[in-house]
């Protein structure tokens, strides 16, 4: 994909999201943080924390292949998952927000490693930070989201891709090993109709001890 192509925008779109930062659940909320990695050698990866007068939900969609991969925009098949995170969680998110927009800026070029874009609407107005974790600050706030995100979820996809993204900021997270279901079995029958009738009953009942 040609980099002038690869924008938050279009990563989300291929990811099944409506818009990076038009989002309306984004809209809706109290307050949003949204948080889109872009891991140089992994697929992309997209947090977003939605708090309500009620309730905190937390989001993940990863990619199951890379974005930056395709020849030009489109979709991704992705895993995902929403659960609902504690209200100081997102006390803690948003402190880790404020910490990096307050980092003095830096200034260099960054070729490989993890890039994001981060998002914190709130109170009618919205802040974004656009970053790399080879910033300490940068990586010191995108290991604290990716940290209190995985501890929460329970599909094993996507605390994968978390991990994987975690390794970029120096935050190692053991991957988890997904279950491989036994390989399928069948039975041959060879004979009349009948044959197989009375074979498939006799199969279907419990054996004497």
């Amino acid at each position: 994909m040609n980099l002038a192509d690869y924008t938050p925008e279009t990563i989300c779109r291929a990811i099944g999201l409506p818009s990076f930062d038009s989002d309306a659940a984004l809209a809706d909320a109290r307050l949003a943080l949204r948080l889109l990695l872009r891991p140089s050698f992994d697929p992309e990866v997209c947090i977003t924390i939605l708090a309500g007068d009620e309730t905190c939900t937390a989001s993940v969609v990863a990619a199951k292949s890379m974005v930056w991969l395709l020849d030009r925009p489109g979709v991704v098949k992705s895993d995902r998952e929403v659960f609902t995170l504690p209200e100081e969680s997102v006390r803690v998110l948003v402190a880790g927000f404020e910490q990096c927009l307050a980092a003095p800026p830096r200034s260099g070029i960054q070729i490989d490693g993890m890039s994001f874009d981060t998002l914190l609407r709130r109170s009618g107005t919205a802040e974004r930070i656009s970053g790399h974790v080879a910033f300490a600050a940068h990586a010191s706030f995108v290991a604290g989201v990716i940290e209190m995100v995985w501890k929460g979820l329970l599909n094993i996809e996507c605390k994968n891709a978390l991990a994987r993204a975690a390794s970029y900021t120096g935050l190692e997270i053991a991957p988890i090993q997904v279950p491989v279901p036994p390989p399928a079995t069948g039975i041959l029958v060879l004979g009349s109709p009948e044959d197989r009738r009375q074979l498939l009953s006799a199969l279907g009942k419990p054996r004497d001890k």
